[in-house]
């Protein structure tokens, strides 16, 4: 796999649903499809001007999410390479990607400081959440009714939001942990009262 990128960095890996498949984003504009019996991309999708930093799978398997420094987030087929969606709207490379667990939605955030909540049959954004400061998490809950988004610089923070609220034109934040001391990385939900996130210093939540 090393000789595939030629010395290109590569910034983020995901396993597909079906752990057979993983995926790989790269400062080579591109992201890939592999096997893990396999030392050659079974598909390679192209089409980013930037670094693809951040990747996820959609919860059918089917479908790749790439977020680059291009300021897009692209849906990419993964049976055909197609690409069956762009997402524009951000003002700064997106650093984070997620996708709901029932599959409509799909939510953004990066450099900006907004976190985008976007339709993915009708490919429009419906509603933006100002943070403030880089997202660079984001994690839906089990039935998709709250988003986590977690942030670094300025504000450095874990906050979740109500996504009946946010979708209806009425934003609502829940609650919100500041972390003085330490930068969000990774957020996972694993239950309705237990958030685990991950940085270079963790204090206790």
């Amino acid at each position: 796999i090393n000789a595939e990128y030629m010395g290109q960095p590569v910034w983020s890996v995901a396993f597909a649903p079906i752990n057979y498949y993983f995926a790989s984003g790269s400062h080579d504009r591109t992201a890939r499809l592999w096997v893990t019996d396999r030392t050659k991309p079974l598909r390679i999708f192209a089409g980013h001007f930037a670094d693809v930093d951040t990747i996820g799978w959609h919860p059918n398997g089917s479908l790749l999410g790439t977020a680059s420094c291009d300021t897009t987030v692209r849906v990419w087929e993964m049976n055909t390479d197609g690409q069956v969606r762009m997402l524009c709207g951000h003002d700064a490379p997106p650093r984070a990607l997620a996708f709901s667990h029932n599959g409509r939605w799909c939510a953004s955030g990066g450099d900006d400081g907004k976190v985008m909540l976007w339709d993915l049959a009708m490919g429009k954004r419906m509603c933006v959440l100002g943070l403030g400061g880089v997202v660079r998490s984001l994690c839906w809950n089990s039935d998709d009714s709250v988003l986590l988004t977690g942030s670094d610089e300025s504000q450095k923070s874990i906050v979740s939001w109500d996504v009946k609220g946010c979708l209806s034109g009425k934003t609502e934040m829940l609650q919100s942990f500041k972390l003085p001391s330490t930068r969000v990385l990774h957020l996972e939900y694993h239950s309705p009262a237990l958030v685990l996130a991950a940085g270079p210093l963790m204090p206790t939540l």
